[in-house]
């Protein structure tokens, strides 16, 4: 892999599919995201966000590339 590629320096165009598709990943994020925000605050709740926007980026990233 170059390393343009890497940190995503150059895109490609995406089809009506995959843009259905991250739309789809980014939304059903968005709402385990408000159901979190509904039970409190802690160090746990964080993490579970942080590694559900992880999930998200990884999900978009396998998409897009």
């Amino acid at each position: 892999m170059k390393n343009a590629d890497a940190v995503g320096m150059t895109y490609r165009a995406l089809s009506s599919a995959e843009r259905n598709q991250m739309y789809e990943i980014k939304e059903k994020g968005r709402e385990f995201l408000d159901v979190v925000d509904t039970l409190g605050a802690s160090e746990e709740l964080e993490l579970a966000k942080i590694r559900l926007e992880e999930a998200v980026m990884w999900a978009v990233k396998h998409i897009s590339s």
